[in-house]
């Protein structure tokens, strides 16, 4: 019942079970809105988006998460508020638990990132793209002095730690794609 799967992931059955908890969470959210409002106010609830995203261990959970939370975000009802609640909850532990948990985030920004295309594409203004914009050209500037000032070795640190080294190739990789998506909030010059 709990075996391994044939790419070595533990807990297979419970895997499975959480993968379809978090299907039928989206279904039940979609067929009623006003719950989902309720939630987005509710600690616990942005706490579990993070920690599934972030914290778990299964690449699996973190990619069926990614996938739950991307339909809730923009097809769960009508108007930019879920959207833009994903979007705010995101960018808050941008600096931190994402950073924390590097090896991880390749799901969370992946989710990021379509979530702000969706949001250029369907012309749902971001109050803040532009803050958040020269947030991310800043840590991208941080992280290329910090290479140089090592020298262009490339290591697997994260960037500002004060060790000199680069970020883990999955940080840096989420950057450049939040950098890109929010650069297409901007108006062409």
């Amino acid at each position: 019942p709990n075996a391994a799967t044939p790419g070595g992931e533990e807990g297979y059955g419970d895997t499975a079970v959480c993968r379809e908890a978090l299907e039928l969470l989206a279904v039940a959210l979609t067929l009623c809105p006003q719950a989902l409002d309720a939630l987005n106010k509710d600690k616990a609830w942005q706490t579990f988006i993070i920690d599934i995203l972030l914290l778990s261990r299964s690449r699996s959970i973190r990619a069926t998460g990614t996938e739950q939370f991307l339909l809730l975000a923009t097809k769960c009802c009508a108007g930019s508020r879920p959207l833009l609640f994903f979007i705010t909850l995101l960018f808050t532990v941008l600096g931190s638990t994402a950073k924390e948990h590097a090896q991880q985030s390749h799901e969370y920004f992946q989710l990021l990132c379509k979530l702000l295309n969706y949001a250029c594409g369907s012309q749902v203004s971001v109050p803040t793209a532009e803050a958040l914009l020269n947030n991310e050209i800043q840590w991208l500037k941080s992280v290329r002095d910090a290479v140089l000032k090592a020298g262009g070795g490339g290591g697997t640190g994260t960037a500002g730690s004060g060790d000199g080294t680069a970020p883990d190739e999955a940080l840096l990789e989420g950057h450049l794609g939040v950098t890109r998506e929010l650069l297409a909030f901007q108006p062409p010059e």
